[in-house]
């Protein structure tokens, strides 16, 4: 009987709200188990409702096991050639000292897991190693496929762990081993795809896939507005940097536009951003809403009538923020960056900004939408149909486990 290996970063601790979406629609969750590598806080999902086992693995490790991962993480950079990498880049020291203590966190997890597997009693011709990230836990999952050289390895590749310009010194250890160990990989953008592709080669076309991911639609949206309605406009994302919502605030700054803002999400930016809030004209009516489940988030969408959804960030895979604003019919504003024009058309179900916009094209683009009448209708259809089309849940990950029931 096969069984699939979830390695993951968080999960069931907190941060990984869309893998946990993902899991219900494991053809057998009995035979799933879930590794965290990383023990984020107390804060515990609850995971048995979706009745897959998680194994801990940060909790088994001994003493013996950091001693045998210095030794192996070191004799790895070495044995993949991964000093070649590190060369390149002008941060040549601090990116090796990077590789070695990528290397030997991931042993100690492997040394870890090798000793539990047996447990589980399968046959290693049946276990699917499935990396959520294209980072630590996807080396813990090609090492895992050294051992067991008849499982299979498989890895979805997201954002921060697809673009080396989101890393100091720009270098990802360990991309070719990954990519080389890898039966498949499964970034979630066709932008995605061609990164890998250009960066690391077309020798690895076969093995690299566009896997969307998706969102379930948990309300039924609201479809008019109600007679007093203002115009309303929402961003939802957490407040550092690379999001640059401070850019939002200053582009409201040049509107007398009435209208309400609301920001879901939170950070470390947030007290920076509520003085610069403080300085919006008196039309402006704004609320910060903080970090909500997201249940809340959906329920927020259908039961106010939102007039565009607002992402400005610098960096982006494919915003799943942008799928649940789709979802309810909310056309959006984005900077087409990453993966963005697959989900946004401009002109069709919202409009797309360039990476470096002024406040001018910004407050030019929410002011379209607070004029549209009939196209605003128009677009809001164009957004419900694209949400279902490529990004519901129920489609997308379906046909992703049955794909992976097929490599067994």
């Amino acid at each position: 009987m096969s069984r699939i290996v979830i390695l993951t970063n968080t999960y069931p601790y907190s941060g990984e709200t869309f893998l946990e979406n993902e899991l219900k629609y494991i053809p057998n969750p009995n035979m799933a188990v879930i590794c965290p590598i990383q023990i984020a806080g107390f804060h515990h999902v609850d995971s048995e409702k979706h009745k897959i086992t998680v194994f801990h693995c940060m909790k088994k490790i001994i003493l013996t096991d950091w001693i045998v991962s210095v030794g192996k993480g070191i004799y790895n950079i070495f044995k993949q050639n991964e000093l070649k990498e590190i060369k390149k880049d002008r941060f040549m020291i601090k990116n090796f000292i990077k590789a070695i203590k990528f290397a030997i966190k991931s042993e100690t997890a492997i040394c870890a897991i090798t000793r539990w597997i047996p447990v589980w009693n399968v046959d290693n011709e049946s276990i699917v190693f499935y990396s959520y990230w294209f980072y630590e836990a996807a080396y813990i999952a090609a090492r895992l496929h050294e051992i067991f050289p008849n499982s299979i390895f498989i890895s979805r590749c997201h954002g921060y762990d697809l673009y080396k310009e989101r890393h100091i010194g720009g270098y990802l250890p360990f991309r070719q081993y990954l990519l080389y160990s890898a039966s498949a990989v499964y970034p979630i953008s066709q932008q995605g795809v061609n990164y890998l592709l250009n960066n690391y080669g077309f020798q690895w076309e076969n093995k690299i896939k566009v896997y969307r991911l998706g969102t379930e639609r948990l309300f039924k949206p609201i479809l008019r507005k109600e007679p007093d309605h203002i115009f309303t406009i929402v961003s939802c994302s957490n407040l550092v940097k690379v999001k640059r919502v401070h850019l939002l605030v200053k582009a409201l700054m040049m509107t007398d536009l009435p209208l309400r803002w609301y920001h879901i999400g939170d950070g470390p930016m947030k007290e920076s951003l509520l003085l610069l809030a403080n300085e919006l004209p008196k039309t402006i009516r704004w609320k910060f809403l903080g970090a909500i489940p997201n249940r809340e988030v959906q329920k927020f969408y259908a039961e106010h009538y939102v007039d565009a959804f607002i992402n400005v960030s610098e960096s982006e895979g494919i915003p799943v923020s942008i799928m649940e604003a789709l979802s309810y019919g909310i056309p959006a504003i984005a900077t087409d960056v990453g993966g963005v024009s697959e989900i946004i058309e401009d002109g069709k179900n919202g409009f797309l900004l360039k990476k470096n916009f002024t406040s001018e094209e910004l407050i030019s683009a929410i002011c379209v939408f607070g004029n549209l009448t009939k196209e605003n209708s128009m677009m809001r259809i164009n957004a419900a149909t694209m949400w279902n089309e490529k990004y519901n849940a129920i489609k997308n990950y379906s046909q992703f486990y049955h794909e992976i029931s097929g490599q067994l």
